[in-house]
C-alpha cells in the first residue's frame, strides 16, 4: 500500500465495554474471554452461576478478570443496558460503512479481496465490494494513533493458523499500533479458521463462528450468533474518547413522520387486486380481492357479499364478480391502495444528523430496537431475530423497502412505550415493500403492509394490522386483527393531492 491516510476511530459507545455483544445467541465451550459478554438472546458456557442478589449478571470460569455475563432475560436494568449497547453497536457499524475509502487504487478492491501472505496494510480506510479471504499472515504498520477501518460488504474469513499482526512502523518502532484502533466492518458473516489469529473490532451484521483454538485481541459485536470453541478473546481498551453519534431522541425532527393515508382499503383487513386463499384461518375485519376462497363460503342475502366462518365479527368478503355496488367499491378501494403505496415511496427518509434511518443495519434488522420515522432500505429486509418498535401512542413508523421483507418463524415485532403516553399503535405503523412478503410459521408482524408482490403467511403465523396486496396472499391457520383506518380526513402528505376542481363559472 502506498501512503498512510489519516482518519479517525469508529465511536462504540456503550458497546465498547464487551468483548462479545450479540444480538442472538452467544455459545462458548473451553474457552477464555477477557472482559464482559452481553447478549439479547442468551449465553450458554459453562460454570455459569449468579453474580449478585440482584440477579443482574453472571459470571462464569471462562469469563475472566472480573468480567460478567449479561442477557436480556436477567433483571432490571440489565435488559435495557443490552439494548443501549445494542443500539450503539447498530451506529458503529453505520459509522463504519460510511467512512469514505482513502484515495489512491491500494484501497478499494485490493487484491480482489484474496489477501495472500505478508501482505502489508498501512493505516486508512479500506473497501471490498466482495468477500475477503485471508489466507497468509498479513500486518498492519503504523503507530499508536493510527486507524485502520476495513469496509468488507459480504463475509470475511481468516484461514487456519492464519495471523493477523500490528508492528510499528521503521520510522518510530517504539510506537505500535493498537488493536482498539482497528475495524473491520463485514456485510455478512465472519469466520475465524483454526488457531487464526485476529486484531482490532469486528462489526458482524449475519453469525461470527471461532475455530478450535482461534484467538482475537479485541471486540467481537455481532448482530449475529457468536460461537467460540476452545478460543481466546482479549477486550483492549476502548477507543479513544469521541462524542459518540447521536441517539434519535423523542425531541428530534424524525418524530413529524408523516402518516399514510389508506382511503377506503383502509376498511379491509385484507385486499389484493389478485387471489385470496384463507385455510382455517381467523381474520377480523372485511376481506376484498379478485378472487376469494375461504371454505365453507356463504352468500349474503342480495350477491353483494359472502360470509365465512374463518371470518368473525361481522366481517364480510368482496369479490370483483359479486352483485350490486361492490364491484365499483372495490375499484375504489384497489385505487386508494395504489395512492397509499405511491405516497409511502415518496416520504423523505428521516434525518437525525447522522444517517441511522437510511439502509439500517444493510437490511439485517432482527434484534434492532426502531423509533419512530422514515426508514428506507435499498434492498431486502430480513428480520431473522425480535424486533422492537418504541415510541408513544400517537407516533408514526414507515419503512420503505427497495425489494422483499422476511422474517423468521418465531420472530415477533413488539411495540413498547417510552414513556407514559401508551405504546405504538398498528394503524401508525406503514411496511412499503417493492416486491413479496413472507412471514415465517408461527412468526407475529404488527402494521399495515403494501405489498408490490405475493404475500405467505407461514402456518399459524398472525398480524395485528392489514395486508394490501399487488399480488396473491395465501393463510394457513393464521389470525388476522384489523386495527383502526386512518382517520377520512386524512391527507397525503408525501405526494400531492389531486388538484381540486375549478369553481364554477
Amino acid at each position: 500500500v502506498s501512503s498512510a491516510v489519516a482518519t479517525s476511530p469508529v465511536s462504540l459507545g456503550d458497546a465498547a465495554e464487551y468483548a462479545l455483544l450479540s444480538g442472538a445467541a452467544i455459545t462458548s465451550t473451553a474457552s477464555q474471554i477477557y472482559g464482559d459478554v452481553g447478549s439479547l438472546a442468551a449465553v450458554t458456557c459453562e460454570a455459569v452461576s449468579v453474580g449478585d442478589a440482584t440477579n443482574t449478571w453472571l459470571i462464569s470460569t471462562q469469563v475472566l478478570d472480573g468480567g460478567r455475563l449479561y442477557a436480556s432475560s436477567l433483571a432490571a436494568p440489565t435488559p435495557a443496558k443490552l439494548k443501549a449497547a445494542a443500539f450503539d453497536m447498530y451506529k458503529s457499524y453505520d459509522d463504519a460503512i460510511g467512512r469514505t475509502v482513502s484515495a489512491g487504487s491500494d484501497y478499494t478492491n485490493f487484491r480482489g479481496g484474496i489477501i495472500s501472505n505478508k501482505t502489508v496494510f498501512l493505516p486508512g480506510v479500506y473497501k471490498w465490494n466482495t468477500l475477503v479471504q485471508v489466507d497468509g499472515d498479513i500486518l498492519l504498520v503504523g503507530s499508536k494513533d493510527d486507524v485502520w477501518i476495513m469496509q468488507v460488504t459480504s463475509y470475511l474469513s481468516v484461514g487456519a493458523d492464519v495471523t493477523i499482526r500490528l508492528r510499528a512502523s521503521d520510522n518510530d518502532l517504539s510506537s505500535t499500533p493498537q488493536a482498539t484502533n482497528v475495524f473491520w466492518q463485514v456485510g455478512a458473516h465472519l469466520i475465524l479458521g483454526a488457531n487464526a489469529h485476529l486484531e482490532g473490532n469486528c462489526l458482524v451484521t449475519v453469525y461470527t463462528t471461532f475455530g478450535n483454538g482461534a484467538t482475537v485481541n479485541g471486540r467481537i459485536l455481532s448482530r449475529g450468533a457468536i460461537t467460540l470453541t476452545n478460543s481466546v478473546v482479549t477486550r483492549p481498551p476502548p477507543p479513544p474518547s469521541l462524542s459518540p453519534p447521536p441517539s434519535p431522541s423523542p425531541n428530534r425532527p424524525h418524530l413529524l413522520t408523516p402518516r399514510v393515508c389508506l382511503g377506503t382499503a383502509g376498511k379491509f383487513s385484507l385486499l389484493s387486486k389478485a387471489a385470496i386463499k384463507g385455510v382455517v384461518s381467523l381474520i377480523y375485519g372485511d376481506v376484498g380481492g379478485s378472487a376469494l376462497t375461504f371454505a365453507p363460503m356463504m352468500v349474503g342475502f342480495d350477491g353483494s357479499f359472502w360470509t365465512s366462518d374463518q371470518l368473525l365479527n361481522g366481517s364480510r368478503l368482496f369479490a370483483s364478480s359479486y352483485l350490486g355496488s361492490t364491484p365499483a367499491m372495490l375499484a375504489t378501494a384497489l385505487a386508494d391502495m395504489d395512492a397509499a403505496y405511491a405516497d409511502a415511496a415518496a416520504c423523505p427518509v428521516s434525518d437525525d444528523g447522522y444517517g441511522i434511518y437510511h439502509n439500517f443495519m444493510t437490511g439485517a434488522i432482527g434484534g434492532s430496537i426502531l423509533l419512530p420515522g422514515v426508514y428506507k432500505w435499498d434492498n431486502f429486509v430480513h428480520i431473522a431475530t425480535s424486533i422492537t418498535l418504541k415510541g408513544g401512542a400517537g407516533d408514526q413508523f414507515l419503512f420503505i423497502v427497495a425489494e422483499y421483507l422476511t422474517i423468521v418463524a418465531s420472530m415477533r415485532i413488539f411495540l413498547v412505550a417510552d414513556g407514559s403516553n401508551g405504546a405504538p399503535q398498528a394503524q401508525n405503523i406503514v411496511w412499503r415493500i417493492s416486491e413479496y412478503l413472507v412471514l415465517g410459521a408461527s412468526a407475529h408482524l404488527e402494521g399495515t403492509f403494501l405489498a408490490n408482490n405475493y404475500v405467505t403467511f407461514g402456518d399459524q403465523s398472525t398480524l395485528n394490522g392489514r395486508v394490501l396486496s399487488q399480488g396473491a396472499i395465501t393463510m394457513s391457520k393464521n389470525t388476522v386483527v384489523a386495527p383502526s383506518p386512518s382517520p377520512a380526513d386524512c391527507i397525503p402528505q408525501c405526494t400531492a393531492p389531486p388538484p381540486s376542481p375549478p369553481p364554477p363559472s
